[in-house]
This record gives C-alpha cells, sequence and structure tokens, in this order.
C-alpha cells in the first residue's frame, strides 16, 4: 500500500524556496512507492531470526554449545559420547576450569528439556525399557558435569554419590563416579534381532552362536521381575532348547526359554552421537509432542481467560495465533528434517514405539519408511477407517481394540466389542499380507505391536479400565480424537480435505449430536464431532474463496497481514493441496474447538457473532465517510489524498467483501432447508467461534485500523498539529483537558518520536518545532527528509502480533521460551490503548481542524491573503491544477492548505511563545531578522518578549477551547472499529 505522507519530502530548490513553500511540500508530501522485494525479503528474513524455537531446536543449540566448549577446552574431549563428555569434564575439573556463566546456562537447559522427554515417557508407560532407562542415565551423565563444574571443591553427582574435589582421594572418587555412569549409559543396548519370535530363522548354530551374548529379558510370567533385566548368555542346553543367563544386577544366573531373551548389540559411536546431539526421529518427534501439548494447553488457558473477563477476544485470538503459528513452523521444521514425521498418528509412534519400529524393521526386513508408517497404521487404524474405536464404551486406540482381539479369552467384552475387534483383526491381517507376512509371522508381529501400544500409549485404559478425561492423547480434549475424525474427513472416502467445487452442507446430526450453545453447550472437544464436521468444510470453502474475483483471480493485500493476523486460512490452503489431515490443520482445529468448549454457554458466542457483524458495519460506514473526505481533496489536485484514496479503496474492498460473507447465505439453491444448513454452517464457523472471529476482528483492527491507518493518521501533518498545538497550549496554561490525545496519542506516540518531534516535545521555541516536524529548518530554510509515523511505533500489539517483533524477550536464554512470548502479549493488549482505533478515520477527521479553528478565531481574512500572498510569491496561475473556489479566488489545494497552516501557526505558537514562564529559555529567531518591541529598543532575546495582553489570551483561551470542543464532538462510533 503506498504509504502517503510517511517519506521524505518532494525536492525543491532550496535557492528559491521560501518558508512557506517548504511547509507547503512538506505538509503534503507523498511517498507512494509500494513494499519492494527486497524489503519483503529483508522482513521474512527478520521474523525468522526472531522466531522462537522448540524444545528439539533449543536442546541442539543447547547441548552443541556445550560440547563446543569443552572441545576448545579439553584434549581429552575427542567424540561426543556419553564417556568423552565425563572424561573431559573431570580432566577440566582437575585443572580449576569452571563453567562460564552462559555455559552452565545451556547445560541447565539441555538437561531440563531431557527431564521433560524422560517425563513424557514415564507418564504413559506401564513399565519401563532400556531406552527408557538410557535415557535416564544420560541426564545423570549431563548432571555431573553440571555439578563438577560450577559448584566450586564440592561436586554432587546423580548416581547418588557426593564427593568432594578437593583432594587426590576424592578425584578418586569422582573418577568412579564418572567410570560408573559410563558404564551404567554403555551396559543399555539398542535391539538387533528379533530371534524371540523368528524362530525358524535360527539353526542350532545360531543357539550355540549365542554363548557369550549380552541380552534383555522378556516375556517370563513366572518371574515377572526379570523382566527388562540385561544379561549375558554363559551356555545353551540344546536338547531342552534353554538358555542359561548370568544377571550382573541380581548376582544369579538362571536358566530361561529360548524365546524369553533378545540379542542386543552395544551403541555404535555414530549413534551414541545422534542420541546425544538430540538428532534422532525419536526425540525430534518427542520434543515435538511436548511442544504441542503446551502450546494447546495455553491456547485452552487463552480462551479460559476471555471466558472469566480477564482478557478481551483480540487477545485471546493473538495468543492461539502466536501458539497455531508456533506449532505450524515446529511441524514443518520437523518433517523438513525427517520427512517421516508428516502426521500425528506418525509422530506418536516415533516418540513412543521407536522400540518397535526397529523390531519391524528387522522382523520384516524391511526400512525405516515402512516400518514406521506400519506401526502407525497398526496402532492408530488406517486412513478411511471411522474414528476411534470404542470398547467397553470408551474411546480407545485401534491397536487396543486389536489387542482385545488377539486376547479375547482374557476379557470380558459385550458381543458388540467382540464382533467389532474381531473385525478390525481381519483388516489387520489383510494389511499384513500385503507384507508378505501371515500365518504365525502375522499373529506374532500383532501381538507384539499391540502389546507395546498398550504398554506405551494406553496406560490408563489398561489400569483403570476406563480413559483419563485430562490425557493429552485419549481424553475427554484428547488430540487424537480430532486427528482420527480429520483423517476421515480427509479419506478418499469422504474427500472433503481439498479446493471445494460446491458446497458441502452435512445436515445437523450427521456426525453426531448436534452442538447448540443455548440447549446443549459442548464440554469438551469429544462433544463437537457434528460442528467439526459442519464447520471445517465451510471453513475450507471459505479460505479458498478469499477475496476471489468472478473470473476465479485472488486479491492480495499485504498490508493487512493476513498471514500473521488471520493464519487459519494459510493453513487451511497447505491442507486442501496437500490433501490430507496435515499436523498443523490437527492443531489448528483443536484450537478452534478449544476457543468453543471454554467460551459456549450463557450466549457468549452468540455476542462474539454480534460483536464481529458490529465491527464490520462500523468499518464499512467509516471508509464509505473517510473516502468522501479523500475523494473530495484529491478531486482539487492534492496527491497525498489521491493516495489515500486507493488506499482507502483497497481496504474498502476487503471490508465490504468479508462483511457480505458474513450477511449473505452460502447456498440458496436448494431449497430454505438447505439455505438454512448453510447460513448455519456459516455462523458457526466464521462468527460464533470466538478464534475464527478473533482472527478477522485481528485484521480489521491491527491490519485496517492501525497498520494500513497510520499511513493516513498523518499524512497531511494533521495529527502533528494537533499534537504540536495542544502542547503548545499547555505550555501557555491554555490548553484543555483532551483524552484522546492527552491520554491516547500522544503517549502511544512518545515523546522522542522523530516523526512528530523532531528534538522532543519542545518547552519553547514551538515555531521551529513545527518547522523541523514539517521538513525545514526554520533559519536555513533547507529541507529535510521526513521519518514516518509507523504502526509498530504506536501500538505495542501491533508490534507483537503484526510484525512478531520480540527483540526485547531473552528467548534465546531459554529451555522453552513460548511462555514469555505469550506474556508479552498478554501485556501489549493490557497496555495498548491505540487498539480499536481507526487511524484513519481519526486523520481524516483531523484534517478539518484547522479549518474550524480558522473560522472560529476569526482568521478566515489572513488565510486568503496568505493565499494571495503565496499565489503572487510562486507565480501561480490557473494551468495544471484543479482550483479550490470560493476562499479569496482560484486556488489549488496545496497553496491553501500551506495558507491556512501559516496563519495558525504564526498566529497562535508566537502568543504561546510570549507566556513561556521561563525567561531563561533561548528563543531562536531566523538569522538577519530584527525584532523592535514597543519601547523601541533592538530586540535582545525572550526577557523582552511582552506576556500576552487580555485580548491576545482569549484567543489562545478561544484556541484551547475549540481544540477540546472539536475532539469530544468526535464520536466514538466515529473512530473506533469496536
Amino acid at each position: 500500500m503506498g504509504k502517503s505522507g510517511r517519506g521524505k519530502t518532494s525536492k525543491t530548490a532550496a535557492s528559491t524556496s521560501s518558508a512557506d513553500d517548504a511547509l507547503l511540500e512538506a505538509a503534503i508530501a507523498e511517498n507512494s512507492k509500494h513494499l519492494t522485494a527486497q524489503k519483503e525479503t529483508v522482513a521474512v528474513a527478520a521474523v525468522k531470526d526472531t522466531a522462537i524455537a522448540g524444545r528439539c531446536e533449543a536442546y541442539k543449540r543447547s547441548t552443541s554449545a556445550f560440547l563446543d566448549w569443552l572441545a576448545l577446552k579439553s584434549p581429552k574431549f575427542v567424540a561426543r559420547t556419553v564417556r568423552s563428555i565425563l572424561t573431559a569434564a573431570s580432566d577440566l575439573r582437575s585443572q580449576g576450569v569452571t563453567l562460564p556463566s552462559g555455559m552452565a546456562q545451556n547445560l541447565r537447559n539441555a538437561i531440563t528439556l531431557r527431564r521433560e522427554v524422560h517425563r513424557l515417557y514415564q507418564a504413559r508407560a506401564q513399565k519401563l525399557t532400556l531406552d527408557d532407562k538410557r535415557h535416564a542415565h544420560f541426564i545423570q551423565a549431563l548432571e555431573f558435569p553440571r555439578d563438577l563444574l560450577t559448584a566450586g571443591d564440592t561436586a554432587q553427582s546423580t548416581a547418588e554419590v557426593a564427593v568432594t574435589v578437593s583432594s587426590p582421594a576424592a578425584t578418586l572418587a569422582a573418577e568412579d563416579v564418572l567410570l560408573t555412569l559410563a558404564n551404567r549409559f554403555e551396559g543399555l543396548h539398542i535391539e538387533d534381532t528379533c530371534d524371540a519370535l523368528d524362530d525358524n530363522k535360527m539353526g542350532a548354530e545360531d543357539r550355540v552362536a549365542m554363548v557369550g551374548a549380552v541380552v534383555v529379558i522378556e516375556g517370563v510370567t513366572s518371574q515377572p521381575e526379570l523382566n527388562g533385566n540385561n544379561g549375558v548368555v554363559t551356555s545353551y542346553d540344546a536338547i531342552k532348547d534353554r538358555y542359561e543367563v548370568r544377571i550382573d544386577s541380581l548376582d544369579r544366573t538362571i536358566s530361561l526359554r529360548a524365546a524369553s531373551v533378545r540379542r542386543v548389540r552395544s551403541m555404535a559411536v555414530s549413534e551414541e552421537e545422534k542420541f546425544v546431539l538430540g538428532t534422532t526421529i525419536e526425540f525430534e518427534a518427542a520434543c515435538l509432542l511436548l511442544d504441542l501439548q503446551g502450546l494447546l494447553e495455553e491456547v485452552n488457558a487463552a480462551w479460559s481467560e476471555y471466558a472469566a473477563g480477564r482478557c478481551s477476544l483480540l487477545a485471546a485470538a493473538a495468543l492461539t495465533n502466536a501458539c497455531v503459528r508456533h506449532a505450524e513452523r515446529l511441524a514443518s521444521g520437523a518433517e523438513l528434517r525427517s520427512p517421516l514425521l508428516s502426521s500425528i498418528d506418525r509422530i506418536v509412534c516415533a516418540a513412543h514405539m521407536m522400540r518397535t519400529v526397529v523390531w519391524v524393521r528387522s522382523f520384516l526386513g524391511v526400512s525405516l519408511e515402512t516400518a514406521l508408517p506400519l506401526v502407525s497404521e497398526l496402532t492408530h487404524g488406517r486412513t478411511g477407517d471411522a474414528v476411534m474405536p470404542t470398547l467397553g464404551g470408551v474411546r480407545v486406540l485401534y491397536a487396543v481394540q486389536l489387542r482385545a482381539a488377539l486376547v479375547a479369552e482374557d476379557m470380558a467384552l459385550p458381543a458388540a466389542d467382540t464382533m467389532a475387534a474381531a473385525s478390525q483383526r481381519s483388516k489387520a491381517r489383510e494389511l499384513l499380507r500385503s507384507y508378505e507376512c501371515t500365518g504365525e509371522r502375522a499373529e506374532a508381529l500383532l501381538r507384539r505391536v499391540t502389546a507395546d501400544a498398550v504398554e506405551r500409549l494406553a496406560k490408563s485404559f489398561v489400569v483403570a479400565g476406563c480413559s483419563d478425561p485430562d490425557d493429552f492423547y485419549l481424553g475427554d480434549n484428547g488430540l487424537l480424537l480430532t486427528y482420527s475424525f480429520l483423517r476421515v474427513l480427509a479419506s478418499p472416502k469422504l474427500n472433503i480435505v481439498k479446493r471445494p467445487k460446491v458446497w458441502s452442507a452435512p445436515k445437523p446430526g450427521f456426525f453426531g449430536p448436534v452442538w447448540d450453545e443455548a440447549h446443549n453447550p459442548a464440554a469438551c472437544t469429544n462433544e463437537l464431532t457434528d460442528y467439526t464436521g459442519g464447520v471445517v468444510p465451510a471453513l475450507l470453502h471459505f479460505a479458498d474463496g478469499e477475496m476471489r474475483t468472478k473470473g476465479g483471480r485472488r486479491l492480495s493485500f499485504p498490508e493487512l497481514k493476513m498471514g500473521v493476523l488471520m493464519p487459519l486460512w494459510h493453513i487451511l490452503e497447505n491442507a486442501m493441496d496437500q490433501q490430507a489431515a496435515t499436523v498443523p490443520l490437527t492443531i489448528a482445529i483443536q484450537a478452534l474447538l478449544l476457543s468453543v468448549v471454554r467460551v459456549n454457554g450463557n450466549g457468549r458466542c452468540r455476542r462474539v457473532q454480534t460483536t464481529t457483524r458490529t465491527a464490520f458495519t462500523n468499518a464499512r460506514k467509516q471508509i464509505e465517510r473517510d473516502l468522501a473526505v479523500y475523494t473530495a481533496a484529491a478531486e482539487r489536485g492534492c496527491s497525498n489524498s489521491h493516495k489515500n484514496k486507493q488506499n482507502l479503496e483497497m481496504l474498502s474492498s476487503w471490508v465490504d467483501f468479508t462483511e457480505r460473507r458474513h450477511s449473505t447465505p452460502p447456498f440458496s439453491s436448494g431449497g430454505r432447508e438447505m439455505e438454512a444448513i448453510s447460513v448455519r454452517q456459516r455462523d458457526q464457523s466464521l462468527l460464533q467461534n470466538p478464534w475464527v472471529a478473533g482472527q478477522q476482528l485481528l485484521v480489521l483492527s491491527l491490519g485496517v485500523g492501525i497498520g494500513c491507518g497510520s499511513a493516513m493518521l498523518d499524512s497531511h501533518g494533521q495529527a502533528s498539529f494537533l499534537l504540536h498545538l495542544q502542547n503548545a497550549l499547555q505550555v501557555a496554561g491554555a490548553a484543555r483537558s483532551v483524552p484522546l490525545v492527552d491520554d491516547i496519542l500522544a503517549p502511544a506516540l512518545g515523546s522522542d518520536n522523530k516523526a512528530v518531534w523532531f528534538a522532543g516535545v519542545p518547552r519553547s521555541n514551538f515555531m521551529k518545532a513545527w518547522f523541523h516536524r514539517m521538513g525545514m529548518d526554520a533559519n536555513t530554510k533547507n529541507n529535510r527528509k521526513l521519518v514516518a509515523i509507523e504502526a509498530a511505533d504506536l501500538s505495542a500489539a501491533y508490534r507483537c502480533v503484526a510484525e512478531d517483533d520480540f527483540s526485547s524477550l531473552s528467548v534465546a536464554e531459554s529451555s522453552n521460551p513460548l511462555p514469555l512470548v505469550l506474556d508479552a502479549i498478554r501485556s501489549a493488549f493490557a497496555s495498548d490503548r491505540i487498539v480499536g482505533v481507526n487511524l484513519a478515520a481519526l486523520g481524516a477527521k483531523l484534517m478539518a481542524l484547522p479549518e474550524h479553528l480558522v473560522d472560529a478565531l476569526g482568521m478566515r481574512e489572513r488565510v486568503n491573503q496568505n493565499v494571495i500572498e503565496m499565489q503572487i510569491t510562486h507565480g501561480q496561475n490557473s494551468h495544471g491544477h484543479s482550483k479550490r473556489k470560493g476562499r479569496g479566488g482560484a486556488v489549488d489545494e496545496k497553496t491553501y492548505r500551506a495558507a491556512v497552516y501559516t496563519t495558525l501557526v504564526s498566529e497562535l505558537f508566537q502568543l504561546c511563545e510570549q507566556e513561556v514562564a521561563d525567561p531563561n529559555e533561548p528563543f531562536h529567531v531566523p538569522g538577519k531578522a530584527k525584532y523592535v518591541d514597543i519601547v523601541g529598543h533592538q530586540f535582545q532575546g525572550r526577557k523582552d518578549l511582552p506576556s500576552c495582553s487580555a485580548a491576545q489570551r482569549s484567543v489562545l483561551e478561544a484556541a484551547g477551547n475549540v481544540v477540546q470542543k472539536f475532539i469530544q464532538s468526535l464520536e466514538d462510533v466515529d473512530l473506533r472499529i469496536k
């Protein structure tokens, strides 16, 4: 959008320009340059630089920084392994080296993040696997150098050994701890083969070759306490087909069936380095799940705050936007690094069941790219299957239902559940046949995968017999239920997630119980299945049709910041292009549902609808009114007004389009019933959903009202004139209280804003300050480049939300910077009084103030006289300009506006100057000018300025009164969007 009045002044010849000409050119300066591709690139890069990192990136950044420091300081750091880290830390401690504060913080962040991932695993697992134990020991291995290098003379290891390292004996004790930690970590291994379930592939020689191998014990029913322990095979009895296994941790040797042991191998150095650096797919997935859970909790909190009246609709929407956009960034980054992490089900399996995936790879002899999707389908169901099944009246994972079919004799299930489970078992076997896995091998694979899924993901159902309502995956607001429903919508069977060709309008109740805020408000997202089934197709239709012309072309206005203020459209479009239930789409729909759940009831969603419609109606009326003002000025040859007219026409097209969408039935050719259904879908998706409505209001309030409006606020110097005049009147003691100026506009701009105050708010020399503001030095008459009033200078909310500017926050120092960003957004909206003000409307209104002052103060004749003098000075004639009639003859708009400003400034600012209280303040006058006072001696400075006479004082009082009444006459509806 061309930003009129927000750049440098037009060039004029300095040798011939008068002060009036400079004033004229600066007052109506036009900067019609659009954003260039280079500026857009810089802006995008700036956003990326300040974008907050997720847990995985934060961990990798912190760990790499610490390891780089170790490598720089210690020659014993030869590989990025646990043993090397511990050895290097011990070496540095013996040299008296301690961690710098920055490195200590990096190490603390890494430990914090590893602990969070470990808690994620422990919270769901019925028992800890070797991977879990390895993770716990690695945390201890990180804590050891932290304590060793930051605790002065005392180091407390997490191997439950406290040592003082101030003596040789204590140093030896610390070395013992180091070896213990390293050995514990290296004693945990990665599963290599699946011999326990593939007896047909093992001959007698293979059995004997197991002697001496490290194994993990599993599947012992008589002594379940043995399961999960490591041991070493000492002998093999071929007749009994049993191994003798020595278990060092229990100090005993036991005879075990061959099926109860699994051979493992030590972790290679390259694998251990990936583990340490956090570059494994399972760690990436676990961190991503933690991030998604955390940001959805923040979304839930934001809408709870809004429902309780503790934050505004705009603030709640902005907080949700930040969370959803963060999820989109994280999901895109994770998928870029690990393409398999393209959906919620695969992310869950990669995080919790990677050990199972590795086993399936070996069992079937397939790649990771095949094994992970297969495990995901057996755990969550195939795309196109029905939504998450029920078992005993409780929503469960697909794998739990399969498990029920495999162990039906151990579970007392209703007949319907038994039949449904048997049907799913048949489908699963059919799936495995495509992998050439049949018979006992298929049965063994199903038993292993479903058992692992139950142990790793379905603890609450198995232990308690019911689901945990607060569970992130399967609870009342469970993410997996939302995802499974979206998968059904995106499946070939329904094929809804695509570019719509016709309006999709399922009848109420088609997908389950109908949501009705008045009679059936939703208590959780799981009660919004029918709502989701109707709203998602409607949103896809609206996102695809945003600002489309009849010819199919789409209009785009980057100035409205739709990408950041209305991120849902972008997410929906990407999902339509991929025709899949993408991770960003799943998180966005979950956030959308949470906003309804937390707000609905007592007509609150209905009130959101009323607020949204009212805001767009007000905005349309304001734009129509302001457009008439700038159109009239443009017709009189004002280039700035012409640019403002174009800008307002652009805004008008979007506001009209959106308001029409709010009020027009999207589908009206299928009879009254279909029309009613489509109107219901439209209202529930666009107006009654708090987050969607809030996004539209953000575009209207921040994009239109502040972002674009700031370009018109001072395009003719009108806002600056008001602020300079009010300031001068205040110093003279003649100002009246003007809350809009004194409490909102002036504080928002601040005293150091170069666009208004060239050298701070003046306490004297008001005329010089005004000339500086207009790009003119009062003494030298040299033109100066003007500084623009930017939206970010006015509004902290705009700066945070529309520009992603969090440069003042220490996000890089935090292991989880999202709460810092959200707190900054909350604070910005709580303190920002510009939000909701249409600055374009304010700018249009303020254009009339100088004229109003001229008439009220009886200065019309002086204005006409100044017009004539300017016409003579500049040799203006009737050629080349539209003329303004009826004010002292034909005159172009530029000359007339300059004459008005000159008349008011020379009269009022000079009188205010005479009322400056401090006579020691210097008084700046143009060079070579001679002032003679009433006594007749040469003017010496401010001390010779006479105080205002009673008549002059009355002029100042009248001016203060006019400004006050003029601003008070601007009704709130004239300036505020909502």
